[in-house]
């Protein structure tokens, strides 16, 4: 921290209070924060270096595959859960600030307008406005103040709304959001916070089932023939177009190509699509 602000008493323990309390966090997705000192110049940290990019990056070439960009977003859930049981709120979540491992592991940084519940008191001037305004919900707008846990969750849905839609949220349209998503998405996009999930680690899980539900229903743990009915699981010949034992259908639309297969096949026997 250079500057004027290196000089000011009131900067510099805000900077390093800020350092320590995300220092504490140790989350695999959050951003790591080795070490904290002053030199002549000002205070300093030193910071894990994370070297693919950010998810900013990654949507200059528009939106991105949809259970790609879910697993990222809920994977950032984790990290910020922890966050929020220590009491911190980020306030600027946004593409540029989920920074990706080469492995494409993300982890959230700069907690620079981070707002600690606990000992933050007035430091945060009421009337405030801080933060990326397309990424702000409602309450941020009005008063950085007001911002609180599910504020960060309104923030994590606007930038999943860009991640698979590839438009800005600065106007959002739900209609142009995936159908699997988007009723998770309206719900974290509330304008009352009240009305909004419990808590990210819910968000994510319902970000995770939204996904998950079809495909382990019609390609995951299915033997040739086999009934996709749980209750049923009776095994068939595989020309069958029903169950013989409770009717159940045994064809599903291929996810590529839609044509009619049996919900056992992990690769379409029609156009090879791996499924």
């Amino acid at each position: 921290m250079l500057g004027e602000l290196a000089q000011s008493r009131q900067a510099s323990r805000r900077f390093l209070t800020e350092a320590q309390s995300v220092a504490a966090l140790s989350h695999f997705n959050i951003v790591g924060l080795y070490e904290m000192e002053r030199s002549v110049e000002g205070p300093y940290i030193v910071m894990e270096f994370v070297e693919g990019g950010s998810v900013g990056d990654c949507l200059k070439d528009g939106a991105m595959e949809l259970a790609k960009a879910v697993e990222i977003i809920a994977q950032v859930c984790d990290g910020l859960q922890k966050a929020h049981d220590t009491g911190i709120v980020h306030r600027d979540i946004k593409p540029d600030n989920i920074l990706l491992t080469k492995d494409g592991a993300p982890k959230l940084g700069d907690f620079g307008l981070a707002r600690q519940e606990t000992v933050d008191g007035g430091k945060t001037q009421a009337g405030a406005v801080l933060g990326t305004l397309d990424y702000m919900p409602p309450e941020q707008k009005e008063d950085a103040t007001k911002a609180d846990a599910r504020s960060d969750q309104w923030s994590l849905a606007a930038t999943l709304y860009q991640m698979s839609t590839g438009e800005s949220p600065r106007v959002i349209d739900l209609g142009e959001v995936p159908e699997t998503i988007r009723s998770v998405l309206q719900r974290a996009l509330k304008s009352n916070p009240e009305s909004r999930y419990g808590s990210v680690s819910t968000f994510a899980q319902e970000l995770r089932d939204s996904l998950s539900g079809p495909i382990s229903e019609t390609t995951h743990g299915l033997n040739e023939g086999q009934c996709p009915n749980r209750a049923c699981g009776v095994i068939n010949q595989a020309e069958r177009k029903f169950c013989k034992e409770c009717g159940e259908s045994l064809r599903e639309p291929c996810l590529k190509c839609e044509e009619s297969i049996g919900p056992w096949e992990k690769f379409c026997p029609l156009c090879g699509g791996n499924l």
